[in-house]
């Protein structure tokens, strides 16, 4: 017999501390609330085996005074999992809004030497950026 909760995987993370992420770096998300699923800030570890949505949104400018491309990425195991947003950000004072959104499968493992984990995290894949607020969260559908 399992509970209700133990069923389901959440995970809802949040800051809004300002943080400087380099390009192709994760952007540094802690924890605030979960179960069935465990993070570190830079990545989320999902085991539960299901299928999973992750939505991430965070508001980024560049660190510099030119227009920069901003773009933030959803990765699984380093690899892009398709979702990715862009904006252009005008200077270090014009914040862009990104939200995106992904599906990921996370399969059984019959061997116990496999590990059947999916590792996420929200990567910065523009300029180096300024990011001043960001969330993420996970949950088993």
């Amino acid at each position: 017999m399992s509970c209700r909760y133990c069923d389901r995987a959440l995970l809802y993370g949040a800051t809004t501390a300002t943080q400087t992420v380099d390009q192709n770096e994760p952007i540094r998300i802690p924890k605030v609330l979960g179960a069935g699923v465990s993070s570190d800030g830079n990545v989320i570890t999902i085991r539960r085996p299901g299928v999973y949505s992750i939505t991430a949104t965070a508001s980024m400018a560049t660190t510099g005074s030119s227009t920069t491309n901003m773009a933030m990425q959803i990765q699984n195991g380093g690899v892009s999992t398709g979702a990715v947003s862009t904006g252009t950000s005008s200077g270090n004072t014009s914040f862009v809004s990104l939200s995106t959104s992904a599906m990921v499968v996370v399969k059984a493992s019959q061997c116990p030497l496999i590990d059947g984990a999916a590792t996420i995290s929200v990567v910065n894949t523009g300029g180096q950026a300024t990011v001043s607020s960001a969330t993420v969260i996970v949950s088993r559908i």
